[in-house]
């Protein structure tokens, strides 16, 4: 997906510079030279990132993120500081103001090596705001829809016998009333819950006179369905049980809807892989766990070779389908213990638990070596890539998620360097 980056810098040098250092991105870019016209660019084209100098011609860096502030966004971009070199002050008092992440320009030119990762997780950070935005608001539509939907009511007899039902919890089973009067709640109930449950259940109407839970019904039509049930018992004037009435709230699609948003908050949108975020977490409940038991585990970083090139000849659509495929081949070749991920753009990393021995991470990166190497298939087109895999393996090569994940990312670029669709280890040695 194309975004946008608003490079906010009055010195033409530094704008070209900057193009150049982010050229391979695919992203598009734009430019502003002054305070004033990167605001108003921002108010129209509203861009997802922002390269913002700290000096300007009619203003300085901390003044454009008041502006920013004031023009009261739903979703304002993510702004990255740009600095001069002994300016750290000035990073750490436009991070207060607002910025999400600064780089310090070095006149030698060397910060533009840094420039294109620097903007990428800028790019994910607003993406994860994006996401978490969106899952807020499917949830209170679906709390909204909770409060709309019709509830059902059925009223039994102290014995259970039921003497009264509602329209909405005739729509809600599929029963006409008269299938229902006179039967037993039974008539709804699933094989999800143990006999245990329901002891509780009226154990608790018992002794407190009433009960509230998540309760999962059949359908008359064999389907299950999901409700929020609060089952009440009404007494007469010396304490005796006239009847119970219980009132169900349809939460089925309010529950699938909840599932899907954690998913899509967790998971990439193409591949369906985890993403960063669910990445880094089962990472560091994989350290603890090793911590725990003494185990040994691989961290790797799989960056695609030739990926570019097939993405600009056929297309982003032939690119989607080629990382697609990619993810499959990759899921292929592990355990589904183990996790495999996107983090963005043609890179995925993965975890290799419970190694027994280093070297048992050899045979799986060689596999995944070799499916990636054969052809794949994009419509009419057959393409051939390749993957250079950087292995850092815990707790050898570090004790942390950020630690692993930086040290398999940098020997994965060793890899390339050295000619790609290869494979290393953090300390350059093969184990046995």
């Amino acid at each position: 997906m194309t975004r946008t980056i608003l490079l906010v810098d009055d010195s033409e040098h530094d704008q070209l510079a900057h193009r150049r250092a982010l050229r391979e991105s695919g992203h598009n870019i734009a430019t502003a030279q002054t305070l004033a016209t990167g605001l108003a660019f921002v108010a129209e084209h509203g861009p997802d990132v922002v390269l913002l100098d700290y000096n300007l011609p009619d203003g300085n860096g901390l003044e454009f993120l008041r502006g920013l502030n004031e023009q009261a966004h739903d979703l304002a971009p993510t702004v990255v500081m740009l600095t001069g070199s002994g300016d750290e002050r000035v990073a750490v008092d436009a991070m207060k103001a607002g910025a999400n992440d600064y780089l310090i320009k070095d006149v030698t030119g060397g910060h533009l090596r840094l420039l294109p990762a620097v903007v990428e997780r800028a790019l994910r950070e607003r993406a994860e705001r994006v996401a978490r935005r969106e899952a807020r608001r499917q949830l209170q539509l679906a709390a909204s829809v909770y409060e709309t939907i019709t509830e059902g009511i059925l009223v039994t007899e102290p014995d259970g016998t039921i003497v009264s039902v509602n329209p909405g919890l005739c729509r809600m089973t599929g029963y006409a009333p008269a299938e229902l009067v006179g039967g037993t709640p039974r008539i709804l109930k699933s094989t999800r819950h143990a006999p245990a449950f329901y002891q509780t259940m009226w154990a608790c109407i018992h002794r407190d006179g009433s009960w509230r839970g998540d309760v999962w019904n059949s359908h008359k039509n064999g389907s299950l369905f999901l409700v929020c049930e609060t089952v009440t018992a009404l007494r007469d004037s010396h304490g005796r049980v006239t009847n119970y009435v219980a009132v169900l709230f349809d939460i089925t699609e309010a529950k699938q809807a909840e599932e899907k948003i954690q998913h899509q908050a967790h998971h990439d949108p193409l591949t369906g892989l985890p993403n960063r975020s669910l990445f880094m977490d089962r990472l560091r409940h994989q350290i603890a766990y090793a911590h725990r038991q003494d185990k040994a585990f691989a961290v790797l970083f799989i960056d695609l070779d030739g990926f570019k090139t097939v993405n600009d000849e056929l297309g982003h659509e032939a690119g989607d389908d080629l990382l697609k495929q990619v993810a499959a081949r990759l899921a292929d070749r592990v355990r589904e213990s183990d996790t495999l991920a996107r983090l963005g753009g043609d890179e995925f990393t993965a975890i290799l638990n419970d190694l027994a021995e280093p070297g048992d991470v050899v045979p799986v990166v060689r596999k995944m070596l070799e499916h990636l190497c054969e052809p794949f298939y994009l419509g009419p087109h057959e393409r051939r890539i390749s993957a250079s895999i950087g292995i850092a393996l815990y707790p050898s090569d570090g004790v942390n998620a950020d630690a692993l994940l930086k040290a398999a990312d940098q020997v994965m670029y060793q890899v390339k360097r050295g000619g790609k669709s290869a494979f290393a280890f953090v300390d350059g040695l093969t184990p046995s």
